[in-house]
C-alpha cells in the first residue's frame, strides 16, 4: 500500500510497527512531518500511543547525538572530504530536501546536524 492511502490512525500505527527498523521508523516520520505536522502532538495527546524508544527523529523525538560516520553517511561524503566538500554536499542536499520543497523537518534538521558534526572537526 501507498502512504497516501492511509488514514492518520493507520500511518501512527505503522509508526509504532516500525520501530525495530530505524530507517524504516525514519521514513514513516518523515511522510507524517510532511502530511500531518501535528502529528507528535497528536501522539502526545492520546490518539495514538509513541513508543517508548525515541530512536527516530521527526518532530523533535530524536535523543542520541550524531556520529561522525553517520553525519558523512546523512552528506554521502567519505572519511577525508574537505570544508568545501562537506558544504557543497549540504547545499545540493538541502535544495532538495527542505521543507519549503517538499521535504520535511525532519530532514533538514539531520543535514543541519551532519554539517555541524562535520565541520565541528575541521580547522578553517
Amino acid at each position: 500500500r501507498r502512504l497516501s492511502s492511509l488514514a492518520y490512525g493507520e500511518a501512527a500505527a505503522l509508526w509504532r510497527e516500525s520501530g525495530a527498523d530505524a530507517d524504516s521508523q525514519q521514513l514513516v516520520e518523515a511522510w507524517l512531518d510532511r502530511e500531518h505536522p501535528d502529528w507528535l502532538s497528536r501522539l502526545h495527546e492520546g490518539e495514538e500511543e509513541p513508543h517508548a524508544g525515541g530512536a527516530g527523529g521527526g518532530a523533535g523525538t530524536r535523543t542520541a547525538a550524531m556520529s561522525r560516520e553517520e553525519a558523512l553517511a546523512v552528506l554521502g561524503l567519505a572519511e577525508g572530504a574537505s570544508r568545501d566538500d562537506i558544504k557543497a554536499a549540504y547545499r545540493r542536499l538541502m535544495s532538495r530536501l527542505h521543507p519549503d520543497h517538499g521535504g520535511s523537518d525532519y530532514l533538514a534538521a539531520r543535514l543541519n546536524e551532519a554539517k555541524e558534526v562535520l565541520l565541528a572537526g575541521q580547522r578553517r
